[in-house]
């Protein structure tokens, strides 16, 4: 099942030992934490909207450099290849979306 931007309805779900990365991950302790905060900034994006860091992080829950590493997780083949766009603001602020998967535009339905 897919939402109004093709997304799928879920998330793939990658054994929990593989599904996140770095030297400290430990998965019996940091799975569900990660995996939580992971579907939480998939389900905001989806709408296809630009968020700054900070807005993501206030409606998602956690911190900037959480929600910053969620992004680059949707990215990964593992969750789905996501494409996260971003544009500068200013100076160092930058802003985010998730991208519609398929051939589907933002406003009018499928592009052509």
């Amino acid at each position: 099942m897919t939402d109004l931007f093709g997304y799928a309805a879920m998330l793939p779900s990658p054994p929990r030992a593989k599904a996140f990365n770095g030297v400290t991950y430990e998965a019996d302790k940091d799975y569900p934490r990660l995996k939580g905060q992971l579907w939480r900034v998939f389900q905001l994006m989806s709408d296809g909207r630009w968020r700054t860091l900070t807005e993501i992080a206030e409606q998602a829950g956690g911190s900037e450099a959480g929600v910053s590493a969620r992004l680059r997780d949707l990215r990964k083949s593992k969750y789905g290849s996501r494409e996260i766009e971003r544009k500068r603001v200013d100076g160092g602020l930058w802003r985010y979306r998730m991208k519609p998967k398929g051939n589907v535009s933002l406003i009018g339905g499928a592009a052509k």
